[in-house]
């Protein structure tokens, strides 16, 4: 399993309302490039990240996972 990285898609720092905000943006009106590469990032990354939890390469208390427990959206 390849890092979204190392399949040529570069590392975007984006934050979670920057995504949310896009989101809403695409449910008016089609995204610009930018935006659609944000988008693109985010889901191949949450993509990755799952398959790391499933294979159990790592958990969520692993340092190369910078998310806590506490800080998942509780309303998804």
């Amino acid at each position: 399993m390849k890092t979204p990285e190392a399949e040529g898609a570069p590392r975007l720092d984006v934050s979670r309302e920057e995504l949310e905000a896009l989101l809403e943006q695409a449910r008016q009106e089609p995204l610009p490039d930018d935006g659609y590469q944000k988008l693109r990032a985010a889901i191949r990354t949450l993509h990755y990240v799952t398959e790391l939890l499933e294979k159990k390469e790592t958990t969520l208390r692993n340092k190369s996972v910078r998310c806590k427990i506490d800080e998942l959206p509780t309303n998804a």
